[in-house]
Protein backbone atom coordinates (compact mmCIF):
# COMPACT_ATOMS: atom_id res chain seq x y z
CA UNK A 1 0.00 0.00 0.00
CA UNK A 2 1.55 3.06 -1.19
CA UNK A 3 1.17 6.39 0.80
CA UNK A 4 -0.73 9.47 0.01
CA UNK A 5 1.37 12.08 -0.64
CA UNK A 6 0.19 14.43 1.74
CA UNK A 7 0.96 12.20 4.20
CA UNK A 8 4.23 11.09 3.31
CA UNK A 9 7.07 13.35 5.20
CA UNK A 10 9.11 16.40 3.26
CA UNK A 11 12.45 18.21 3.73
CA UNK A 12 10.68 20.46 5.11
CA UNK A 13 11.82 21.72 9.10
CA UNK A 14 9.84 24.00 11.31
CA UNK A 15 11.11 25.40 14.55
CA UNK A 16 9.03 24.67 17.39
CA UNK A 17 7.23 27.43 18.72
CA UNK A 18 6.04 29.17 15.39
CA UNK A 19 2.78 29.63 16.12
CA UNK A 20 1.01 31.46 13.30
CA UNK A 21 2.53 28.76 11.01
CA UNK A 22 0.74 25.33 12.19
CA UNK A 23 -1.63 26.70 14.71
CA UNK A 24 -3.10 29.98 13.42
CA UNK A 25 -6.54 28.60 13.05
CA UNK A 26 -6.40 27.57 16.39
CA UNK A 27 -5.18 30.67 17.86
CA UNK A 28 -7.86 33.06 16.09
CA UNK A 29 -10.83 30.47 17.43
CA UNK A 30 -9.56 30.59 21.21
CA UNK A 31 -8.94 34.58 20.34
CA UNK A 32 -12.47 34.97 18.64
CA UNK A 33 -14.10 32.31 21.98
CA UNK A 34 -12.06 34.55 24.38
CA UNK A 35 -13.41 38.29 23.04
CA UNK A 36 -16.76 36.99 22.45
CA UNK A 37 -17.55 34.70 25.53
CA UNK A 38 -15.99 37.20 28.03
CA UNK A 39 -17.83 40.02 26.32
CA UNK A 40 -21.40 37.89 26.06
CA UNK A 41 -21.02 36.24 30.09
CA UNK A 42 -20.57 39.92 31.36
CA UNK A 43 -23.28 41.15 29.18
CA UNK A 44 -25.33 38.67 30.65
CA UNK A 45 -23.99 38.95 34.39
CA UNK A 46 -25.04 42.77 33.96
CA UNK A 47 -28.59 42.16 32.73
CA UNK A 48 -29.46 39.54 35.33
CA UNK A 49 -27.39 41.29 38.14
CA UNK A 50 -28.79 45.12 37.29
CA UNK A 51 -31.53 44.86 35.25
CA UNK A 52 -33.55 42.06 36.71
CA UNK A 53 -35.16 41.73 39.54
CA UNK A 54 -34.04 39.24 41.91
CA UNK A 55 -35.17 36.07 41.90
CA UNK A 56 -34.11 32.40 42.39
CA UNK A 57 -34.00 31.85 37.77
CA UNK A 58 -31.78 34.90 37.79
CA UNK A 59 -29.69 34.03 40.49
CA UNK A 60 -28.93 30.14 38.98
CA UNK A 61 -28.48 31.97 35.05
CA UNK A 62 -25.95 34.34 36.89
CA UNK A 63 -24.20 31.32 38.65
CA UNK A 64 -24.01 29.45 35.43
CA UNK A 65 -22.44 32.61 33.48
CA UNK A 66 -20.21 32.93 35.98
CA UNK A 67 -18.87 28.89 36.01
CA UNK A 68 -18.91 30.13 31.96
CA UNK A 69 -17.09 33.22 32.46
CA UNK A 70 -14.61 31.12 34.43
CA UNK A 71 -14.12 28.25 32.43
CA UNK A 72 -13.16 30.70 29.27
CA UNK A 73 -10.83 32.95 30.86
CA UNK A 74 -8.80 30.15 32.77
CA UNK A 75 -9.31 27.16 29.84
CA UNK A 76 -8.03 29.76 27.14
CA UNK A 77 -5.36 31.20 29.39
CA UNK A 78 -3.73 27.85 29.83
CA UNK A 79 -3.92 26.96 26.20
CA UNK A 80 -2.32 30.10 25.08
CA UNK A 81 0.31 29.59 27.47
CA UNK A 82 0.84 25.92 25.89
CA UNK A 83 0.60 27.34 22.73
CA UNK A 84 3.45 29.66 23.38
CA UNK A 85 5.67 27.61 25.37
CA UNK A 86 5.62 23.79 24.32
CA UNK A 87 8.72 23.37 25.30
CA UNK A 88 8.25 24.53 29.45
CA UNK A 89 8.41 21.93 31.98
CA UNK A 90 4.81 22.43 33.10
CA UNK A 91 3.21 21.57 30.34
CA UNK A 92 2.08 17.83 30.79
CA UNK A 93 0.79 19.77 34.86
CA UNK A 94 -1.00 22.76 33.36
CA UNK A 95 -3.05 20.29 30.35
CA UNK A 96 -4.20 17.71 33.13
CA UNK A 97 -5.43 20.56 34.98
CA UNK A 98 -7.32 22.16 31.93
CA UNK A 99 -8.63 18.78 31.14
CA UNK A 100 -9.77 18.36 34.53
CA UNK A 101 -10.88 22.37 35.22
CA UNK A 102 -13.12 21.71 31.90
CA UNK A 103 -15.04 18.76 33.01
CA UNK A 104 -15.77 19.94 36.11
CA UNK A 105 -16.90 22.90 35.35
CA UNK A 106 -19.14 21.27 32.59
CA UNK A 107 -20.27 18.68 34.96
CA UNK A 108 -21.31 21.80 37.15
CA UNK A 109 -22.72 23.88 34.34
CA UNK A 110 -25.24 20.61 33.61
CA UNK A 111 -26.23 20.18 37.09
CA UNK A 112 -27.13 24.15 36.85
CA UNK A 113 -29.43 23.23 33.53
CA UNK A 114 -30.85 20.37 34.88
CA UNK A 115 -31.99 23.18 38.13
CA UNK A 116 -33.44 25.35 35.39
CA UNK A 117 -35.36 22.41 33.39
CA UNK A 118 -36.71 21.20 37.03
CA UNK A 119 -37.62 24.75 37.99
Amino acid sequence: MVAPSLLTPTNETWREGELMTWHWVEVANAIFLLVFGVFGNTLVLHVYNFRLPVSTITYIKSTLAVLDLSAIVITKTLFFYMHLNPSSHLYDAICVFAAFFSIWNTGCADLILVVIAVD
